[in-house]
This record gives C-alpha cells, structure tokens and sequence, in this order.
C-alpha cells in the first residue's frame, strides 16, 4: 500500500495500492515469473469501515510471457511449414472426427488421410461447416473435390450433410468404433419383443 486518503465531502477512505518496479508477476497460462510492460489502473469497492465507504485503488499488471510467446510461435512455425508442404493432390480416402480438449468445450474438428495417416487439416467447430472449410483448404492446394472417393466419419448428421453438400461424388463409410456401440447399446437394451430368460 502506498498511501491512503480521506474524502471529506464523499466521507470515504480511498487505499492506493502499487507495486515496485520490476517486480515480477506469475504468467496466468503457465505460471512463469515475468515483469510486467504495461499496467491498468482499476477500482474495487471495499466493504465499509465503519460507517465511512472504502474505495481500492490499484495498478494491475499485464504480464508478456516470453518463454510461453517463443514456445508458441516455434510450434506456429513448424506447422506453417508442413502445411505448405503438404500435397494433397493424390488423396483418396478421408477420415473425419471431432475432438475438446475438455468435456463439452471448444471441438475441432480433424481430417486425415487414411492411406498415410497423415493430418491433413484441423478447424474448429464439429458442424457441417467444417467439410466447406476443409474443401477450401483442398482447392487451396490444387486439389480437388472430385478426387475424394471415400470419407469415413461417425453417424453425425452434420458430417453427413456437409459431406453430401460439399463432396456427393464420395462414398461415406462410418467408421466401425461407432457402428459397434451402437450395436452394443441395442444388444444391452432388453427388447419388449424378446423373452429374456
């Protein structure tokens, strides 16, 4: 803290608190110590003191990760380069499947390539939209829509009509993962129709 005042006409105490400078913060993606280049000033209302209002003032810290900066931009790096080198002019057969990183948050959505098992593009999102973006990125590479024979997916509807809106010359092959809980769910829910026992 490096000072207090009073407000007569307001009857309020206002704290001013600040920190030193070069003092060193926690990085909040990676815990990292790191000074601070910038500073926000901010005002909280405290509970009262008495009868009188009490006001925090504060510098808060904005913080530039140095190694969590450099550490992503050598991973950005190294994609961008394998992206550009990556044909994908004699793909056949494709794989689609969706993922998140945590449990109903933030899906991305993959596409390999069945054959060399190779990434071939990644988007967020799991609708329809993303077989659009992927035959984007197809044309981009001077490939074509055409010469997708084969896409395997699960029973999503939104894969399905994209694939059928984007490449309806392919055949959809839904992959056996999914086709066999499904058939697992149906073997474990007792039919009416079916005397147990």
């Amino acid at each position: 803290m490096t000072h207090i005042e009073y407000d007569d006409k307001d009857e309020a105490w206002h704290l001013y608190i600040d920190f030193e400078r070069g003092s060193l913060f926690a990085c909040p993606s990676c815990g990292t110590a790191c000074k601070a280049y910038d500073a926000e000033k901010k005002q909280w209302r405290h509970l009262d003191f008495w009868n009188w209002k009490t006001y925090m003032h504060a510098r808060v810290p904005r913080t530039n990760c140095e190694h969590d900066t450099r550490m992503w931009r050598i991973f950005h790096h190294y994609v961008h380069v394998a992206m550009n080198e990556l044909d994908l002019t004699s793909v056949k057969r494709i794989a689609v499947d969706e993922t998140s990183s945590r449990r109903g948050h933030r899906y991305i959505t993959l596409f390999v390539d069945v054959d060399t098992k190779t990434v071939l593009f990644a988007t967020e999102g799991k609708s329809k939209d993303t077989l659009e973006k992927f035959k984007q990125h197809l044309m981009n590479k001077a490939a074509t829509t055409t010469q997708i024979q084969e896409i395997c997916c699960d029973m999503s509807p939104a894969f399905i009509r994209g694939i059928q809106e984007q490449f309806p010359e392919a055949e959809i092959t839904f992959d056996k993962f999914h086709v066999m809980k499904m058939v697992n769910e149906a073997v474990d829910e007792p039919s009416p129709f079916i005397p147990w026992g």
